[in-house]
C-alpha cells in the first residue's frame, strides 16, 4: 500500500515515473534474455508488474 502512495504521489507532482520505468525495463530485453525460460518469466513478470 505504501508503494501505490508512494508512486501516486511521483504521478500528482508530474514526474514521468511510468516512462522512465517503461523505458528501463524496455532495455532489460534481449534476444538471449527470451532463449532462457527462467529470465524470460521474470522478464515477463516484471512487466506484468509495471
Amino acid at each position: 500500500h505504501l508503494l501505490h502512495r508512494c508512486f501516486q504521489a511521483l504521478m500528482d507532482h508530474g514526474v514521468r515515473i511510468s516512462e522512465t520505468l517503461a523505458n528501463a525495463f524496455s532495455r532489460q530485453q534481449n534476444l538471449s534474455t527470451f532463449l532462457d525460460t527462467i529470465c524470460r518469466d521474470r522478464l515477463i513478470y516484471q512487466g506484468l508488474a509495471l
